[in-house]
Formats: structure tokens, sequence, C-alpha cells
């Protein structure tokens, strides 16, 4: 491990914890990597940690676990029924039940790369927030007074172009993907996460903070029209859509993500997103490049019942906590 005693912690509204703890080697992708997810330094050793190590032998996925100089350590994790996963430029190495992980990069060729390495070293975030009862989602992350709201799509459908449209005091948070967990007060709270695409094109214009979030008020479903309108959904499309979209997600990270051992996985997102419904109303947002759909939004917030103190019943009044 590196000697300085510096990782960068990860802190979700569900209760979740861990830190990026690099290695001798990896401390510069480690820095660079956190910087993008806003998240700061320092020396909590209490957090479940992920290591991040480079490749033992410079390339290849047959990377396999060893003790000593070079490859991958054993203190902190036994070589005793190790798990492992291979994702695009990364390997990552656990044992049954434990939150500690080990991340290996295999070699990279370049920033971009090490970009989609750093995209993928996000899986153990995604992965245990869904365990928590949460989902990652294509969506944009906006705030108003405090509230926020989801825009969710697909990619191409204008997440971006709505995000730069909206007036003060709205304030964007994250115009590409978020990731929506369950607090323990009830209420659904939502983080951002880095928009990639715009982070290798050098064109982030809302930087992320991982860490930071804001209560959830609605989920819109954003849909490409020539006049603005909204249109609340029932339970069991928004369900669907939901799991949808935080299916593809996975998708990108996993390209294993239909095969039969993940079926618990794909079980647990459809399951959260039904959960999802329960508490949040869900609406279909038609929005037009010149009007004013903001004002859409405004109308259902106004029409339901404010989050603090309390969550959204299924008929989307409020019940006190």
């Amino acid at each position: 491990m590196s000697d300085n005693g510096k990782s960068y912690s990860v802190q979700l509204s569900s209760g979740r914890r861990w830190r990026y703890q690099p290695s001798r080697g990896t401390e510069r992708w480690v820095e660079r990597f956190s910087s993008f997810l806003g998240i700061d330094a320092g020396e909590d050793i209490s957090f479940p940690t992920i290591a991040i190590l480079p490749s033992p032998d410079g390339a290849g996925q047959d990377i396999q676990p060893k003790s000593g100089s070079g490859g991958v350590p054993s203190e902190g994790i036994s070589r005793q029924r190790l798990l492992r996963r291979w994702l695009p430029g990364i390997n990552l190495y656990w044992q049954p039940g434990s939150q500690d992980m080990l991340c290996v990069l295999r070699s990279s060729a370049g920033p971009d790369s090490e970009l989609e390495q750093m995209r993928y070293a996000l899986y153990p975030i995604l992965d245990g927030a869904v365990c928590d009862g949460g989902l990652p989602l294509h969506a944009a992350l906006v705030e108003r007074e405090g509230v926020g709201v989801l825009l969710v799509a697909a990619s191409g459908v204008g997440k971006s172009t709505c995000c730069k449209r909206l007036p003060q005091p709205w304030r964007v948070l994250s115009d590409d993907m978020s990731l929506v967990v369950p607090a323990a007060d009830g209420i659904w709270q939502a983080h951002p996460l880095p928009t990639w695409s715009a982070i290798r094109a050098g064109e982030a214009t809302w930087p992320c903070r991982l860490n930071e979030s804001v209560p959830v008020a609605a989920l819109f479903f954003l849909i490409q029209s020539e006049r603005d309108g909204v249109k609340r959904l029932g339970r069991g499309v928004s369900a669907i859509g939901i799991k949808d979209n935080a299916s593809i997600c996975f998708h990108y990270l996993d390209r294993y993500f239909q095969e039969a051992h993940h079926r618990p996985l794909r079980r647990k997102i459809f399951e959260n997103a039904a959960h999802l419904t329960e508490r949040l109303p869900v609406y279909a947002l038609r929005a037009s490049l010149r009007g004013r759909f903001w004002e859409k939004i405004d109308e259902v917030l106004g029409q339901e019942a404010p989050l603090q103190g309390g969550i959204y019943s299924e008929t989307g009044g409020r019940t006190c906590a």
C-alpha cells in the first residue's frame, strides 16, 4: 500500500461508506479519479477499502491474486475463496460477504483508456447502492431551493440541453447519471455521478460532487416534443421504465449482465424500482427546444406535498415520519 496514508472517501446518504486507497504506482490515478468524483482526501481507516493496484504483469486478463512484491497483496484480504470480476481495464477481487475489494488496473494505453478504467472503478459503488435499495440512473439531477428532481432519459434525448436552459434558481448537479438511494429517514436522496464523455472531451460544465445529495421530490421521464407538457405515470409503467433505465447503467459496465449469475442483481434492480415508485411520483415530461418546460415541473412540485419531515405515500400525499 501507499505509505502516505492518503485515501479518498465516498459517503452515501444510505449510510454506506468506502475509501479508495492508492498503492505505490497508482497515487496519480487515484488522485485524478477522485478529482472527477469531487471527493476529498482523508485518513479515515474505518471505511471499507477499495485498494487500487497496478497490474502485476503489465497486461492481460489472466491476472491471478498472489502475494509478494508486484502482485496482489494478501494483507486485508485472504486468498482463500477469493471472488473476481473482470471489467474492461480492471480486475476486481473480493471475498464473499466482504466490502473490502482489490481493484487491479490492467495496462493503460493513454488518457482515454484511463478514463474508461475510472468509469468501471465505480462498479462497487453502484452495486453496493443496489444492495442497499438504491439505483443508478441515466438521469440529470437538478435542484431548486434544496429539493431535487431527476430528468430520466437515455443518452441523446436531451438531458444536457434541458440542463443548459434551466434558469435560476435551478441548479444542475449532474447532466447524465445520478445515484438515488433511500436514506434512514425514509426520504430518497440523489447523488450526482460524473459525465465521463464530457470529461473526455474537456467540456465538463457541472463539476461532480459525489458526496453531496439532495432529497428527491419526483422523477420525470424526458421526451422530446414540439410542445411542453407533463403527465402522471402509473406505478407499473414507472417501475418498468426505471428498471430498464437502471439496467442500462450495468449493461455498459459489465457485458455479462444478462447471464445467469447476474439474475439476483437484475431482480434486485426491479424490486428497488418498484419500491421507489411507491414513495415517489413519476411523470412523463414533454420538453420542447423553445418552451419553458421547467414551468411544468414547477406545477407538479406545487401540487405535491413538501418533502421535509415526511415521505410521499402511494397516492402522492405526505405521511409524517
